[in-house]
């Protein structure tokens, strides 16, 4: 079924050629003359207002003679700018934007105002005040990644309702303590406690979608792999917890690599099919060059220390890169 879009489509309301000099503000008063002052101003504020083919805001702008100026119901988008996204791709249906580290996608706890969805809300109501915007994944406010909005409920609605029809594939990168047993396979996690498998941790096991991994590259005691989630839920981190090979960059006690000053996992790319044109839709980002940097660089002292004194909790593990003595 093709979503359906409510929202509002942009018409021409007037144009004109001008006919000697004067600001754009006394053309859009000439030609909308029937209208408030205040609504006038409006259609500047909101950028509905084309000057040569350029939408503009600036009430005094100088036109000149010949000049084409087109008045619309909607306006035009400003450039989106944050320091924690940029906008990758959009159409009338989604939004596709690059999330930075440091922000959350929406959020997590009372009082936190500064977060992607926010932005990205803001961003669309500065040039369509009843435009509205659907969440369709998330990543952690430490994970960079690519995150997708819908533009109308309808469009989430029927994605969310047949996810594996929709979202292909979201593939990760990332650098974790340990080595793995074996070059590729599926993580599936350890629920040690009894008490949390028949509370919180039973729903989330129920949720969990297919994991599965490759390795890139090994260290000394770290590996560089590629994760693969084959569902919705994404519970990666928690996953890697579970056995015992945490993200370099958790802020947990137990970390053997406690200098790291960032979250060593991305997401890496995103596939997904179009809910209007149903075109196979893939985007990808460059790995940041410090993941492989990492499991170059030779262990610190303190951390072949703590990774002696954890030994007896992780599991056999080797690796492929070190010869048998």
């Amino acid at each position: 079924m093709t979503p359906k879009n409510n929202r509002k489509q942009r018409a021409l309301v007037a144009k004109i050629k001008a006919t000697q000099a004067s600001t754009l503000m006394e053309v859009v008063d000439a030609l909308l003359g029937d209208l408030s002052r205040m609504r006038r101003k409006q259609f500047l504020k909101n950028r509905c207002v084309t000057l040569r083919g350029v939408p503009t805001e600036q009430f005094d702008a100088p036109v000149k003679k010949g000049d084409e100026i087109r008045i619309y119901n909607i306006g035009f988008p400003a450039e989106f700018s944050s320091p924690y996204a940029s906008i990758v791709w959009k159409d009338d249906e989604l939004i596709l934007l690059h999330k930075k580290r440091g922000i959350a996608t929406v959020s997590n706890h009372p009082g936190l105002k500064n977060t992607l969805f926010r932005l990205v809300a803001n961003y669309v109501k500065s040039y369509d005040p009843h435009e509205k915007i659907f969440l369709l994944n998330r990543l952690d406010s430490e994970t960079e990644g690519l995150i997708l909005f819908a533009r109308s409920r309808e469009t989430q609605q029927l994605i969310l309702s047949s996810w594996r029809k929709f979202f292909i594939e979201q593939r990760f990168c990332a650098v974790v303590e340990g080595l793995f047993e074996k070059p590729e396979g599926e993580l599936k996690g350890v629920v040690k406690n009894k008490s949390e498998v028949q509370t919180s941790s039973q729903k989330l096991l129920t949720r969990r979608s297919k994991t599965t991994y490759k390795v890139i590259k090994e260290g000394e005691y770290s590996t560089f792999v590629e994760i693969v989630l084959h569902g919705r839920f994404n519970g990666i981190r928690t996953l890697l917890k579970e056995e015992n090979m945490p993200v370099v960059g958790e802020n947990i006690p137990t970390a053997i690599f406690q200098n790291s000053k960032e979250l060593l996992l991305q997401q890496a790319s995103l596939t997904f099919i179009h809910p209007h044109t149903l075109r196979k839709m893939h985007f990808q980002l460059p790995v940041p060059a410090s993941f492989q940097a990492f499991v170059k660089r030779p262990m610190t002292r303190g951390e072949k220390k703590r990774a002696m004194e954890q030994q007896p909790a992780i599991p056999p593990q080797y690796s492929r890169n070190k010869k048998d003595n």
